[in-house]
């Protein structure tokens, strides 16, 4: 509820408060007790504050420029402003509104709110009359040469009232600038205008002359004035102002391209004319535009060329300097053609543009190895070009292969349709040279440490299969033998195989022989393997050594055996003689000589000790090598042969009462 509804009223269900006018009133809020409990209150103050009113304006709503008016509200207190101050400027104080520029302006009034209030405004709207202007325009002085008389234009942009003195009294009155006042006599007018806003007046003075005629002007032309289509010339009047021309133009020059007769007039500062004599212009038409006619494409190959004809059998100029009527063009360039006629006048053809595509760069080609070969091999011929060629021999891949003789080009064809040959490769197929055949001088199957001798039938080139390049080569070693026989265009024949069989030696061996005596008996042999064989040496008959026969000193023996392949082969061992003289043999030592054969070291043990007074090394051909004394006692002793060569040697042995000889066999 509130506690005075003037002021403010509330809604009693929503507590919605209406400012009714400006005071102070208290809202309370009731909430009624129940079961016999008061009601509870609570209350607020609310202040209402009037609303400002900004009045109503008053004041004369039209200024001129350059002076003020004052508006006027029914309500105090606010501020002033402009919506233009280019147009309308106001004292925001006081309301004085000066007028700056012809225009219109809203001039506003702003009483400003209070307690939450917005604030008020009113506006008005001032129209700013500008001051009048006027000036003299055209200004023709009456004269006894020309007709009509004077005429007088008054320049401006206003309307309103003017007044004449004078001969011109009877134009005054109301006007809109500009105005033209004719036929009017020499002498002094003033003109007096008043705009219709009454912001002011302007006066002006005028005076018209009776003038003298001018002397008529001369033309000049800066050029011929016979000339064509499209030409022109220029004409001057030798009066620097007050020209018109025929033509209408009001310079001293004029430029002139049409047939006609061309005059000027000239006008003095007092307005009397004087016309020039008239200047003959005649302009004579272009011939007819030639066209150019090509005799085939106008793009083509570098090496190509086009005749291009002109439409006119005469008078034609082309821009190569040609005066034909048909010129043959090779080179990149736009051709046009002028054609002149009898006066000298010129047409000049549309262009034709020629373009001359310049020819690839021809394409290379690369072997995939030597172009000269033999009959069965090929060469691959690859062009530098990926694409677009074309083969001498009509294959247009970027690659070929040949196995023929013959020259080979490649042509290549660019985007343009030009192309460039490459140079000639020259592809050479040598023939395959005549089989060679292998004779042999003997049989091409024998025993081990034979040979044979395999011939080529071509006596030179040959390459054989074991590395050999002789003709003839000698074989000793199983195998299949052939030759390649190579001429001296690097190409081959290989001949059939030959078979070269060798039959292995038989393996023979002989046993040792005990040394003997000269005076002994002889000796029976044996111990050659394979049995068969037959013995023979100095001292040797049949099967049976004479020591006597061979003599003091050491004496091969040879057993050679033959097998069924007629392969022979023999083993060795000697007989040492000695003539025992001083030595029975009952008294020879009781030894073992080991590892016989031996690689290198040998042990000698006796069967008890005894002490050796020499120890002498005979070699196979009976020559001591090595010679020891010694006087130790011992039943071992050890002799070093690895310095020697492989080899039969003789080992001796002498005690004071004894000799000891043995054969040893040294194999490293």
């Amino acid at each position: 509820s509130s506690s005075n509804g003037t002021i403010a009223s509330v809604n009693p269900s929503t507590g919605v408060i209406t400012g009714n006018t400006a005071g102070t009133a208290i809202i309370t809020y009731t909430v009624t007790g129940a079961g016999g409990c008061a009601n509870a209150t609570a209350t607020r103050t609310v202040t209402v504050t009037a609303a400002p009113i900004a009045g109503t304006l008053s004041g004369t709503q039209v200024v001129c420029a350059g002076l003020t008016t004052t508006f006027t509200s029914t309500q105090s207190g606010g501020t002033w402003s402009s919506s233009n101050a280019g147009i309308a400027n106001v004292n925001p104080s006081n309301g004085v509104v000066s007028g700056v520029a012809a225009g219109t302006a809203t001039i506003t009034y702003t009483v400003a709110g209070t307690g939450g209030c917005s604030n008020a405004t009113a506006t008005r709207t001032v129209t700013v009359n500008s001051t009048p202007s006027i000036s003299t325009g055209t200004v023709t002085n009456p004269s006894a040469c020309a007709t009509p008389n004077g005429s007088i234009q008054v320049s401006g942009s206003a309307t309103g009232t003017v007044s004449w003195t004078g001969s011109a009294s009877g134009n005054s009155g109301s006007v809109a600038l500009p105005y033209v006042i004719t036929g009017l006599p020499a002498g002094s007018y003033t003109v007096n205008f008043v705009n219709g806003s009454s912001c002011g007046s302007n006066t002006l003075n005028i005076n018209l002359v009776d003038p003298t005629p001018p002397t008529a002007p001369t033309i000049t032309a800066g050029g011929p004035t016979t000339f064509c289509s499209g030409g022109s010339v220029t004409l001057t009047s030798s009066q620097a102002t007050g020209n018109v021309w025929s033509t209408g133009a009001t310079a001293q020059s004029v430029v002139v391209s049409a047939s006609s007769v061309y005059s000027v007039t000239y006008t003095n500062g007092a307005g009397c004319a004087s016309t020039s004599s008239g200047t003959t212009v005649t302009v004579n038409a272009l011939p007819s535009t030639p066209v150019i006619s090509p005799s085939g494409a106008t793009t083509f190959c570098s090496g190509g060329s086009v005749d291009l004809t002109s439409s006119s059998s005469t008078g034609n100029l082309w821009t190569n300097s040609s005066t034909a009527q048909t010129i043959s063009v090779s080179t990149s360039g736009t051709y046009s053609v002028t054609v002149t006629d009898g006066n000298g006048c010129s047409s000049t053809s549309l262009g034709t543009n020629v373009t001359v595509n310049a020819l690839p760069s021809a394409p290379v080609i690369t072997a995939s190895g030597p172009t000269s070969f033999c009959t069965g091999g090929s060469v691959m011929l690859t062009s530098s070009q990926a694409s677009n060629n074309d083969w001498s021999t009509g294959e247009t891949t970027q690659s070929i292969v040949t196995t023929t003789s013959g020259n080979y080009a490649v042509q290549y064809t660019d985007a343009n349709g030009c192309s460039a040959i490459s140079a000639t490769t020259v592809v050479t197929v040598n023939s395959i040279p005549a089989t060679p055949t292998i004779s042999a001088n003997g049989p091409t199957t024998f025993c081990a440490g034979q040979s044979v001798g395999l011939t080529s039938s071509a006596t030179a080139g040959n390459a054989w299969s074991n590395g050999g390049t002789t003709q003839t080569i000698t074989v000793s070693t199983a195998g299949s033998y052939f030759v390649t026989m190579t001429d001296g265009n690097g190409c081959s024949a290989t001949s059939g195989a030959i078979s070269v069989s060798v039959n292995s030696l038989p393996t023979v061996t002989l046993g040792t022989f005990s040394d003997m005596c000269e005076a002994d008996s002889p000796l029976a042999l044996s111990g050659g393997i394979p049995a068969g064989g037959t013995y023979s040496g100095a001292g040797v008959t049949g099967t049976t050594f004479d020591p006597a026969t061979a003599g003091i000193g050491t004496t091969q023996i040879t057993y050679t055996y033959t097998d069924a392949n007629n392969c022979q082969n023999s083993a060795q061992s000697s007989i040492a003689v000695d003539d025992c003289a001083g030595v029975s043999e009952g008294t020879l030592l009781n030894y073992d000589v080991f590892p016989n054969p031996t690689d290198g070291e040998i042990t000698i043990m006796f069967a008890s000790k005894v002490q050796l007074i020499e120890a002498l090394l005979f070699d196979a051909q009976g020559k001591q090598v090595q010679r020891f004394n010694t006087v130790e006692l011992n039943d071992t002793y050890q002799w070093d042969l690895r310095d020697f060569p492989n080899g039969i040697y003789y080992l001796e042995m002498i005690t004071e009462d004894s000799v000891v000889r043995e054969k040893v066999l040294l194999q490293k």
